[in-house]
């Protein structure tokens, strides 16, 4: 819907009072529209102002698409303007023009005469509206401007209603109030703005009983009135205007030179200022005087300070020296307390002697306002005298001409491409200057409306595309973006294009009215210049001989073709009124009326159809036909006279459907094709009967289908154990499913018996039997189904519907109370134990099996608990890792709980922390449990007790009375718990220390289950429902006072070197780095050799650097015996203090450390290809140890600092690159 109005808003629809407005008088009927904003109103018959809720509201008053016919006002003006006080506050959709629905309801209603409403049937609407008509949605809002106490009768038939224009016997009628049928002629549709579009081809049965009244050929008021408030006339009086001050501006233009065939040229400037109120000047009499003879100036008009048009431009001065200018429809407005500027500018003609020319204002009365409002200056108000000269020397000067392109030819209507209409010269004749053309505007001097044509395009030779415009009020106004170049003495063809969408008989003829409607400039001078007339067309309007250019749109054709909703789909047997084929006739240029049709249906049996076949148009029956009296062929058609001739309306899709009822023995997969040609229709404009030629066009070919269904018991829920006391368990998944078997219809299940088959136990241990659909609703049956058999009948009291071309899922669920035995439920018999039919025919069906038994459930006592490790990120560790003291949310161990058959509850779990030295119940604080991602632990502990062992455990039990969880554990959604805790602070852990969490077996003191339905307890006493520990982190968390750090310098990590490998080749080194406080001693270090030197034994010296610096090899700490040259080989300095090499790392310092050949031998001095790479393989590789003085406190608890710690772990893994021996 095209809006007028979203940019307004409803405030702007209640005026306010307003000081000095300038309005002109207003009749009922007019239009008016505030200048710079959307919206347009109308008079009502009282006097009042209507908005137009939309464009779709204001154009179905109107025979085109466009927007005009109003005055212009101020926002002064229009909040002067009275309002009414009640409904309607809106101008509706007119009468008969549209079906319209609010957008709160689905009701659909017609506009009848007088702003009233009357519902309306869909099928009613289809009948005399059509199957594609267009349904308006009313905002809430300005629903009100239907009131509500204001409704017509209901229409439930196809019947006119009050208000319609329709079409009967070659005549078009208008339904009154009274519902009498007033004949429209051509005349009276122009008079009462009536749309063509809105006229609704009817048969006779829907205007029976109708009796006739006058002839509209003439306005009636109450028909064309926007407001259908009466149609009668009132008036608002016009408001007074101000004073007004006239004055020469201070951008008065000098005295000069004018030259000859000029146009646009300003030659006086007058400053308008208003006083306390806008001021609206309607007109100006200016004089004329100087030498020049009055008839050399061509052109006079008025421009504001935009440059805008007032009024059109006046041709002549009169005997008097005088011309006056009137622009009343588009006035000049000065604001209250404001100035604007108006410019007088002329355009001289050709061949003038020289001579001089001035001009003024001679009195106050030479300026017209609206409202007569007083004006005062200085009088006159004269301008400077121009001479004028003859510009043949230096200013260029134009030629146009029309070229023919059509010598009253005949252009039929394409509404896709774009066909040369017209085209025309412009010739540059001086040889002075180039010249631009900037805009052009055509005039068609035919008969085609604006809707007849569209899309235009100013082409220049070369094809590029200058301008596109549209016709408006029968004007094309081309506009260019970038003016177009003509050089000196240069001529360039113009061809105009266009689309021809509809107007049959009309004709087009594109002319140049004025000369002032090109607007060229020289390129140099900047004069704007008159087109001279050339030598094929010598006056203006250019292009209007009777030979030139003009065209009639050719007689109407009409394409004729299978709609692409033609159904495929396949029929039922006894089904009714089923739509066997559509088409779609689109008649192009005029209407035409469809007499004759020629038809076949193809079937293959003469047992396919019952009772008639129907033909409609655009919804309404035209043909009822018996199938045995229709050709069974699909070349050789029956001829049928339709009993109305429907009207085919140009320029739209008109849709043609055949209809049928199948038979009720219809056989299966039987099919049938319908075959159709247009093969006569009444041209209505050109005014004769001919065959369209469109040919015979088949539709889909259709199948009959009976309903079938498909009854599958499917493979889910997998067989299973389930436990006694389990509510509302899954046991059986049944699909009924009608697409797989080609459903021809949809289905309706009104029942199923499910069967039980047992191993052993009762088919009672199962109870409260309920089928559910796929979203989880329970079906509600008309009896009980809560005690067990052997078969249950389910009959639904609302009927199961299987779409034709889908599936249904049910799903049995029970309670299984008792018993044991593995209990299988399925539908055994699917025909007898299925009832189905078709839904919409009520046909029974002889359902199939699908595959599948059912899948057994078998009862046991109790439910399953398994136990498994979780690792990785946030999960046990799986590698050795350090921690600090104070360290906090450190990861130690993670496991999962997975049940089976029943939901499981924890009561009891005791957790371990273990290692070779493990003895201070300091070292962790805060251990917390966690439920998957769940940021809320669900149990914690302060500290751990010391455990089993001497110096190895700590361990701490949770238990509780139900459930240590926040819910039981579900069979198929496994736990998992995630364990943290904190590292103890400074003087409270023992340093060096390493402990792996774990559960140590499944006895009763380390984990205890139950059962949540069976309440059976799961424990080591029953080891065939709980199994899984002992579980325990393979990765050792070790506590160090701080983090040293290892990293790999040289050679870089996976990079191979070859070279030269002799004693002193240094084949590693690495930085360690202190990030400690506290000095530290280096006191082994191992590296893993994985390179290859089979046979080659190789003796190797560490060397460290001094502190923070590069001398990478200033220190000798050790050297080792001859080593052999196997893949995983040890280079170890474990125990630099057997050799005196331990050496220090200060707090924040560091040191390199490098291994270099000692020598290759003794035996072998090493072969080619001979590499080595060396890495530190394990956390542990490098340690170290730290005086507890330097760290200020008690590391091992020992009650003093004279101790050391030993033995710590450093950090980090390097790798270098491998070196080759060439």
């Amino acid at each position: 819907m095209s809006t007028m109005l979203w940019s307004v808003g409803v405030s702007a629809l209640l005026p306010v009072a307003a000081t000095a407005a300038i309005c002109p008088a207003f009749q009922s009927g007019d239009l008016l529209k505030v200048t710079g904003r959307p919206a347009i109103y109308a008079v009502d018959s009282n006097g009042k102002v209507l908005y137009f809720p939309s464009g779709d509201e204001f154009k179905s008053w109107n025979t085109g698409e466009t927007y005009g016919g109003y005055t212009a006002v101020d926002q002064a003006c229009y909040d002067s303007l009275p309002v009414p006080a009640m409904a309607p506050m809106g101008v509706n959709f007119r009468p008969g023009s549209f079906i319209v629905k609010r957008a709160s309801s689905d009701q659909l209603y017609v506009v009848e005469p007088g702003n009233k409403l009357a519902k309306i049937t869909a099928a009613a609407a289809d009948a005399l509206y059509g199957t594609t008509r267009k349904t308006f949605t009313v905002a809430d809002v300005f629903w009100t401007n239907y009131p509500s106490a204001n409704r017509g009768a209901d229409i439930t038939e196809a019947k006119v209603h009050p208000g319609m224009l329709v079409s009967n016997a070659d005549k078009t009628w208008y339904v009154d109030d009274n519902s009498t049928l007033h004949e429209v002629t051509p005349s009276g549709m122009t008079a009462n703005r009536f749309k063509a579009a809105f006229v609704r081809p009817v048969t006779s049965a829907m205007i029976t009983g109708l009796s006739t009244g006058d002839t509209y050929s003439a306005l009636v008021p109450a028909l064309s009135d926007r407001t259908q408030t009466g149609g009668a006339s009132s008036t608002i009086p016009p408001t007074g205007g101000g004073a007004l001050s006239v004055a020469l501006d201070a951008t008065n233009p000098a005295g000069g030179n004018l030259a000859d065939s000029t146009a646009l040229n300003p030659v006086l400037k007058v400053s308008l200022r208003a006083g306390s109120a806008d001021v609206k000047v309607t007109g100006l009499t200016v004089t004329k005087s100087g030498f020049l003879a009055n008839t050399a100036v061509s052109g006079i008009e008025v421009v504001d300070s935009s440059g805008l048009r007032h009024g059109s431009v006046a041709s002549s001065i009169n005997a008097d020296n005088q011309v006056t200018l009137i622009f009343s429809g588009d006035p000049i407005v000065v604001r209250a307390n404001g100035s604007e500027v108006a410019t007088v500018r002329v355009n001289l003609g050709s061949v003038i002697t020289n001579g001089t020319l001035r001009f003024s204002l001679a009195s106050a009365s030479a300026v017209q306002t609206e409202g007569n409002g007083s004006v005062s200056g200085s009088f006159p108000v004269t301008g400077n005298e121009f001479i004028v000269y003859d510009g043949g020397n230096a200013v260029a000067a134009v030629k146009l001409d029309t070229v023919q392109v059509h010598n009253n030819a005949t252009l039929n209507v394409d509404d896709v491409n774009q066909q040369d209409l017209a085209k025309f010269t412009l010739q540059e004749t001086t040889s002075k200057e180039k010249v631009l053309v900037k805009e052009w505007t055509l005039y068609n001097n035919g008969t085609a409306a604006d809707s007849d044509l569209k899309d235009f395009q100013l082409v220049a030779q070369d094809s590029t595309v200058l301008s596109t415009a549209q016709q408006v009020n029968k004007n094309i106004r081309f506009v260019l973006a970038t003016p177009y170049e003509i050089d000196k003495g240069l001529t360039k063809t113009f061809t105009v294009r266009g689309k021809i969408i509809n107007g049959a008989a009309r004709t087009i003829q594109l002319v140049t009215y004025n000369n002032y409607d090109v607007v060229v400039t020289g390129q140099t001078t900047g004069a704007n210049l008159l087109p001279a007339v050339g030598s094929t067309d010598t006056t203006y309007p250019i292009g209007d001989a009777t030979n030139n250019n003009k065209v009639t749109v050719g007689s109407g054709t009409t394409s004729f073709n299978k709609d692409t909703t033609s159904p495929t789909a396949a029929i039922t047997p006894g089904s009714s009124n089923v739509v066997l084929a559509k088409y779609y006739a689109k008649p192009t240029g005029e209407n035409m009326e469809l007499r004759t049709i020629a038809m076949g249906v193809v079937t293959g049996t003469a047992s396919v159809f019952t009772g008639s076949l129907t033909v409609r148009v655009n919804g309404a029956s035209v043909a009822v036909l018996t199938p045995t009296d229709i050709a069974n062929h699909a070349t050789t058609l029956t001829s049928v006279t339709l009993s109305t001739y429907p009207t085919l309306v140009a320029g739209q899709n008109n849709y043609v459907t055949v209809e049928g009822n199948i038979s009720s023995s219809a056989t299966n997969g039987a099919t049938t094709t319908v075959y159709m040609d247009l093969t006569q229709v009444r041209r209505l404009i050109t005014n004769d009967i001919m065959d369209p030629g469109v040919g015979i066009v088949a539709s889909n070919q259709l199948t009959i289908q009976a309903a079938a269904l498909r009854v599958t018991n499917l493979a889910l829920p997998v067989a299973q154990s389930v436990v006694a006391g389990t509510s509302n368990k899954e046991l059986a998944n049944i699909e009924l499913n009608a697409g797989v078997v080609s459903s021809g219809e949809d289905v309706k299940v009104t029942s199923i018996i499910i069967s039980q088959t047992k191993t052993a136990g009762a088919v009672t241990d199962f109870g409260n039997l309920v089928l559910y659909d796929a979203a989880g609703n329970a079906l509600p049956t008309t009896g009980s189904t809560s005690n067990g058999a052997a078969s249950t009948t389910f009959t639904f009291v609302s009927p199961v519907i299987v779409p034709k071309t889908g599936s249904v899922v049910l799903k049995l669920r029970g309670d299984v109370l008792a018993g044991s035995g593995a209990h299988t439920f399925a539908v055994d018999d699917a025909d007898n134990h299925v009832a189905s039919v078709g839904k919409d025919t009520g046909n029974e069906i002889d359902e199939t099996a699908g595959s599948g038994v059912g899948q057994g459930m078998t009862v046991v006592s109790s439910g399953y608990l398994t136990l498994s490790m979780v690792s990785g990120v946030g999960g046990s560790p799986s590698t050795d890792q350090l921690v600090t003291p104070g360290q906090t949310n450190v990861a130690v161990f993670a496991f999962k709980l997975t049940a089976q058959n029943e939901p499981i509850k924890l009561t009891t779990l005791r957790l371990m922390a273990s290692g070779t030295a493990w003895s201070s119940v300091n070292n962790l604080t805060n251990i917390r449990l966690y439920r998957n991602s769940e940021t809320n632990s669900f149990a914690s502990a302060t500290q751990m007790s010391t455990g089993p062992g001497t110096n190895t455990s700590t361990v701490f039990t949770w238990t509780a009375t139900d459930n240590l969880l926040p819910d039981a554990v579900q069979p198929g959604t496994s736990v998992t718990i995630y364990v943290k805790a904190d590292i103890g602070v400074a003087n409270q852990v023992k340093l060096g220390e390493g402990f792996q969490f774990g559960i140590s077996s499944t006895s009763t003191t380390n984990i205890v289950a139950k059962g949540a339905s069976s309440n059976a307890t799961l424990d080591n006493n029953n080891t065939t429902v709980l199994s899984g520990a002992p579980l325990l982190a393979t990765g050792l968390t070790y506590i160090a006072p701080f983090q040293v750090l290892a990293t790999a310098d040289a050679p870089t990590a996976g990079s191979s070197a070859t070279q030269a490998i002799i004693a002193g080749t240094q084949l590693a080194r690495i930085k360690i780095m202190n990030n400690g406080s506290s000095k530290v001693t280096i006191s082994g270090i191992q590296f893993t050799d994985s390179g290859s030197h089979t046979g080659t034994t190789t003796s190797y010296t560490l060397k460290y650097s001094s502190q923070n610096s590069t001398d990478y090899t200033a220190n000798t700490a050790s050297s080792t015996a001859w080593a052999s040259g196997g893949a995983g080989d040890s280079v170890n300095f474990s125990n630099l203090g057997a050799h005196s090499g331990t050496f220090d790392i200060d707090g924040g310092s560091y040191r390199f450390v490098t291994v270099s050949i000692q020598g290759l031998g003794p035996t072998s001095a090493g072969t080619s290809g001979d590499n080595w790479q060396l890495s530190i393989a394990s956390l542990g590789h490098i340690t170290y140890s730290v005086a507890e003085s330097d760290l200020g406190y008690d590391g091992n608890l020992s009650g003093g600092l004279a101790g050391s710690i030993s033995s710590l772990k450093a950090d980090g893994k390097p790798q270098m690159g491998t070196l080759v021996k060439s």
